[in-house]
């Protein structure tokens, strides 16, 4: 909807600044529910077939995993008697060895529900030297779909949004194969078909990052945004209390050049994501 400029000119600063706040205010309310729907209602339904590191793929060559007979889709629970809940705890596992050494990693086959031990010898990466197990692993955890039942692990509350929003960014959204062989639906969503359950999923989830990222777009300081609107009342505000009996067209003027300034400023900073790179 275009409001009728003369009318909103005719209002209160704060009638036009609620007005404007409107728009990225609806979005943001949006991107909540979604992110309710997604993580508090349809991801609370979904666990993890095993506390671990999903297999995902072996690596080209002779990969020591595979030689050894370890499976892919199956989920490592534990490397030499220490038991892995997590990617770090496997990476911190995988630290402590050396090229050559021989590893006992029990895998979960959830096809079977059950765990077996595989006995590893690790390889020497060329070049490095660095020990290889020879396999592409995900954490298999769902915190991070739901980050602020646990902030900790992302080092408090910003850190647990940030890492939220930027799934895709992560490749954990969508959630698609082969990350979802090592979930299980239980629940009243156990009844769906599961493609039609991960559909549904990520629809929600996309609805939540599109909602974010147009109310955060539409809030930005730059005309013809609603925030450029409320930026440029809010300097014009300023100039008012700040220099008392301003000519209006000077004020005007002023008010223009910095709200225009800073319009280029962000499509510069846009721009360069896309220039700087190439440089």
């Amino acid at each position: 909807m275009e409001p009728e400029e003369d009318e909103l000119r005719a209002l209160p600063r704060h009638e036009r600044a609620r007005l404007y706040a409107a728009g990225p205010a609806t979005n943001m309310l949006l991107a909540v529910l979604f992110a309710v729907v997604f993580s508090s209602v349809m991801l609370a339904a979904v666990t993890p077939v095993h506390d671990g590191v999903g297999i995902v793929a072996f690596t080209q060559g002779a990969s020591p995993a595979q030689t050894a007979g370890m499976q892919a889709y199956t989920v490592i629970t534990s490397v030499n008697n220490t038991e892995i809940h997590s990617y770090a705890d496997f990476r911190n596992e995988m630290s402590k060895t050396v090229a050559g050494q021989n590893l006992t990693v029990v895998a979960f086959d959830p096809t079977t529900s059950a765990s077996k031990p595989y006995h590893v010898t690790l390889v020497a990466e060329a070049g490095t030297g660095r020990p290889l197990i020879g396999i592409y692993a995900i954490d298999v955890s769902t915190d991070y779909y739901h980050p602020l039942t646990n902030p900790d692990r992302f080092n408090g509350v910003p850190g647990a949004v940030l890492s939220y929003i930027s799934l895709p960014f992560q490749g954990r959204a969508p959630i698609d194969d082969p990350a979802i062989r090592f979930y299980r639906i239980g629940g009243p969503f156990a009844a769906l078909p599961a493609p039609l359950f991960w559909v549904l999923v990520n629809t929600a989830y996309w609805l939540f990052w599109l909602n974010v990222m147009l109310g955060a777009t539409n809030a930005l300081p730059a005309v013809p945004l609603d925030g450029g609107y409320i930026f440029k009342d809010g300097i014009e505000a300023l100039l008012s209390r700040v220099r008392k009996g301003i000519p209006t067209a000077q004020r005007d003027r002023i008010v223009r050049g910095v709200s225009m300034s800073f319009a280029f400023l962000i499509l510069g900073l846009v721009l360069w994501q896309f220039i700087g790179p190439r440089i």
